[in-house]
């Protein structure tokens, strides 16, 4: 981790004056560059192919509303008779007192500054939230 001298800013707490945009940005990296779907699933070509075959893609926010979520596609989808077997992992157990960014509006920003900036995917999230196609306008 790099260290910048940022005693001209008192605003900044400790682990903010610890992590400097590259170290931030290598973390995240670290996180979300392994993971297909958000790398190389979602894409810009993804959205422009949807626009010009008329399919429209929606979106909701997952914190929220993954209940409704159920609810609204239950609609959409037939019933499956065939049973599936779910696989589930169990992730590692965090503190979320040392290890949540939730805490720290600045950092929280500075992270999402850098997810929409380095993956398309969270800068059409970005977008998409709040506007006619959010499926659940109201929770935001």
């Amino acid at each position: 981790m790099f260290f910048l001298d940022c005693s001209q800013i008192p605003e900044l707490t400790a682990v903010q004056k610890k992590t400097t945009e590259d170290a931030l940005t290598s973390q995240i990296k670290t996180c979300f560059d392994k993971d297909h779907r958000i790398t190389g699933g979602f894409t810009k070509k993804l959205v422009q192919d949807a626009k010009s075959n008329s399919v429209s893609l929606k979106c909701y926010n997952n914190n929220v509303t993954f209940d409704a979520y159920q609810d609204y596609m239950d609609k959409c989808l037939h019933y499956r008779g065939l049973p599936v077997e779910l696989e589930s992992c169990r992730p590692r157990l965090r503190n979320k007192e040392t290890e949540s960014i939730e805490k720290d509006p600045l950092l929280l920003e500075r992270v999402m500054k850098c997810l929409r900036e380095k993956y398309y995917y969270f800068e059409y999230c970005n977008r998409c939230l709040c506007s006619s196609d959010d499926i659940f306008p109201s929770t935001r």
